[in-house]
């Protein structure tokens, strides 16, 4: 999966919700709060889960991210990562591909 390709799609969302400050390089949950907000807002459930008994290197990543109820209904998304913003950025994106319309340009 290019994760690199996705973090660039969420600039792209996060513009789109008018929130431009958001960079390819960012880091750590605080800066994509807004869009979390918007996904509870729209009724939907965002989990994060950090585990700490997934270790190795053939562990899927410590981090999962999962958004489920609201207009996603019984399509939920999902993902393990061994880093949280790949994490975030996923779920964010696919979220707005779901529910929002959103299209790479």
């Amino acid at each position: 999966m290019d994760f690199w390709k996705i973090k660039q799609e969420l600039v792209q969302v996060s513009a789109e919700c008018g929130w431009n400050e958001i960079s390819t390089d960012w880091h750590g949950v605080d800066i994509v709060w807004p869009l979390l907000e918007k996904i509870r807002q729209e009724g939907s459930v965002f989990i994060l889960k950090v585990d700490g008994e997934r270790i190795g290197q053939h562990a899927n990543g410590p981090f999962t991210t999962a958004i489920t109820g609201g207009p996603l209904q019984e399509e939920g998304i999902r993902i393990d990562c061994h880093r949280l913003e790949d994490a975030l950025a996923y779920s964010i994106v696919e979220f707005a591909r779901k529910v929002w319309g959103f299209k790479s340009s």
